[in-house]
């Protein structure tokens, strides 16, 4: 799992209003066997994930990526405190 620790950004498939699909890098934490993301609400990521919370994500290179699918569910501010303290510990 060191992936899912040690690396900072993550590649988020999202899937656009029109169906295309829809890549982007995003700061990201592991937490609570979990993935989070922070994005304002306003950015497409946010806007495609509401209207389908369907996702895929890849993370890391070479040998020994990381990618999978699921379900986002969306948290609105504040986040919870061990959360919080994950984003600060990786600035």
């Amino acid at each position: 799992m060191s992936h899912l620790t040690d690396e900072s950004i993550l590649w988020l498939g999202t899937t656009r209003a029109n169906g295309a699909p829809h890549v982007t890098p995003i700061w990201f934490v592991w937490h609570d066997e979990r993935v989070w993301i922070c994005t304002r609400s306003v950015n497409l990521k946010a806007r495609a994930l509401r209207r389908d919370p369907r996702v895929s994500v890849a993370l890391g290179s070479g040998p020994r990526p990381l990618v999978g699918e699921g379900r986002a569910a969306g948290h609105v501010r504040p986040y919870p405190p061990a959360v919080r303290d994950a984003f600060v510990a990786k600035r």
